[in-house]
């Protein structure tokens, strides 16, 4: 970044939740990153970004799963999607009740942090 061979702490700030993997990488504790530390740290990075996809994909699952469950709410008309544990439902509804159902249903799935309401009632 600035060209001396290492990557400090200041500098990995710039990169979009590196912190923890900066931390992680940071083998001998000085404050920054030499080649082969930033190499792990990278590595470290990606993983946990896979690692937060595949919690998100596995949220959205039950809450898919959860919908179809219900007979009061149709799951196909309802799209769910997941971000960082936020669910976001989408699609058209029937009435109101149902809106509020599948709001009830999204928030009572495990690692569900919050969820927010797109759907559109019918009418």
């Amino acid at each position: 970044m600035n060209r001396d061979g290492y990557v400090s702490r200041a500098e990995a700030r710039k990169l979009r939740q590196f912190e923890k993997a900066f931390a992680e990488a940071d083998e001998n504790r000085d404050g920054r990153l030499d080649e082969d530390e930033f190499l792990k740290a990278q590595s470290i990075h990606q993983r946990m970004r896979a690692q937060k996809f595949l919690e998100d994909s596995l949220i959205t699952a039950k809450v898919k799963a959860a919908l179809l469950k219900d007979r009061e709410v149709s799951a196909l008309d309802v799209k769910v999607q997941t971000y960082h544990g936020t669910v976001l439902l989408s699609g058209f509804v029937d009435d109101e009740r149902q809106a509020r159902r599948a709001m009830e249903i999204a928030s009572g799935v495990r690692g569900v942090v919050a969820v927010k309401n797109s759907l559109i009632v019918k009418g």
